[in-house]
């Protein structure tokens, strides 16, 4: 898997699916991987270059998994950047949603979704 935080991941990959065998690799979204992979974790970056980016790094079968602020968060606070919020137009093609669920924490409402790859 690769992530720009990958201790991140691999706190989530600990408490969710310990068993599982995954390598994580340290990249931002921009740069060059060389073959594609099984996860690609995209949170608060809905740049749709950004996503359409994370969908070409994942391999079919592997998930994107995306999480960003909702645009009920966007009109009840004014922030954050209207880059960063939750649109499904943004969802690539050729992926399947498997998960998805709304979260209000203290400061924000989420959208967090994750797609597999067909």
């Amino acid at each position: 898997a690769v992530d720009r935080l990958p201790s991140i991941g691999a706190s989530l990959h600990a408490k969710h699916c310990p068993k599982a065998k995954i390598e994580w690799r340290k990249a931002h979204i921009t740069e060059l991987i060389a073959e594609p992979v099984d996860l690609v974790l995209l949170h608060f970056a809905w740049d749709e270059q950004y996503v359409r980016r994370a969908a070409t790094l994942v391999r079919p079968g592997g998930y994107l998994s995306l999480s960003a602020h909702s645009e009920i968060h966007y009109l009840c606070f004014g922030y954050p950047r209207a880059a960063r919020i939750f649109n499904s137009r943004f969802l690539p093609e050729g992926f399947e949603i498997v998960h998805q669920d709304n979260t209000w924490s203290k400061d924000r409402h989420a959208v967090n979704v994750i797609l597999q790859k067909q």
